[in-house]
């Protein structure tokens, strides 16, 4: 879960994500992220947004560091699809649109269902168009691994 702030701090919203990965080897994993959230703006008052990261490639390498836990680095790119409405009624107030990200992570698995990940990623959205946003962020989340 992560939080934003907008407009030089008159803007506020909590971006909730979740993510679905499978590894194709053991180096690499495709998956996709999705990421809703809605908030409030003095500008343009209230907002939702939902966004579909996919598919998301990750390519990583993973060292244990004893019986019970592993490290993981890794990158990963996306392609993604963003709709986002804005409450102020402004031109392209509703808008669909397309984007790139990448990110960097590191997982801390620990046992065999369980890990944290630190996650530092980047989605640009718009590009080539007139309502172009970049998102940036770092999330914490808890991993639930599954066969």
């Amino acid at each position: 879960m992560g939080f934003t702030v907008e407009d030089a701090g008159r803007g506020q919203s909590m971006l909730p994500e979740l993510g679905f990965y499978a590894r194709v080897s053991e180096w690499a994993s495709i998956g996709l992220r999705l990421r809703g959230g809605g908030g409030y703006s003095s500008t343009s008052g209230a907002n939702l947004r939902l966004a579909l990261a996919m598919p998301s490639v990750r390519v990583h390498l993973r060292e244990d560091l004893s019986s019970f836990a592993t490290i993981e680095l890794g990158v990963h790119a996306e392609g993604g699809l963003a709709l986002q409405w804005l409450e102020d009624g402004a031109l392209r107030a509703d808008w669909l649109s397309f984007g790139l990200g990448a990110g960097v992570y590191a997982t801390l698995e620990l046992g065999d269902t369980h890990a944290l990940t630190l996650d530092a990623s980047m989605m640009a959205y718009g590009l080539g168009g007139t309502a172009v946003s970049i998102e940036m962020g770092a999330t914490l989340s808890y991993v639930v691994r599954w066969d």
